[in-house]
């Protein structure tokens, strides 16, 4: 499990690029208005993890997704915190694996955590409309099947 800030960074510009229903080329001309000459080939190798992420780049993805850049980086270290502590928790378990009662009142940790994590996330979604891409509804359009 990958917490560091740039791995948090590329994936959610990923989701946060999708959430909008935007091709990487697409991402890509918004980035390159603003001034960051990128092709979608790019878009892909930044999101990839096969080149890096400068200060500079960083604030224009801001922008582009109009958050500003403390909110971009504040959301990072929320997901990294929380994932430092999910991760930290499994290494015990592999060091000194617990109980039966423990085991369950430690899994049942892990899914509160998860849920408040997931419940985090959906309160940051724009509301349903037109702007809104509903990513996981098993549609191939994409779209909510109440839609």
């Amino acid at each position: 499990m990958q917490n560091d800030p740039e791995t948090l960074l590329r994936q959610r510009v990923g989701l946060m690029r999708r959430e909008r229903g935007w091709s990487q080329s697409e991402l890509a001309s918004r980035l390159s208005e603003l001034g960051m000459q990128v092709h979608a080939t790019g878009v892909t190798r930044l999101e990839s993890g096969a080149r890096g992420i400068s200060l500079n780049e960083a604030c224009l993805l801001a922008v582009v997704f109009d958050l500003t850049p403390e909110d971009l980086i504040a959301s990072l270290r929320t997901e990294a915190e929380v994932g430092m502590q999910l991760e930290a928790r499994l290494t015990s378990w592999e060091s000194d694996p617990p109980g039966p009662e423990e085991s369950l009142r430690q899994v049942e940790l892990l899914i509160s955590v998860t849920h408040e994590m997931v419940k985090e996330a959906v309160a940051r979604l724009p509301p349903p409309g037109p702007e809104r891409k509903y990513l996981f509804t098993g549609e191939p359009n994409g779209e909510h099947p109440e839609a």
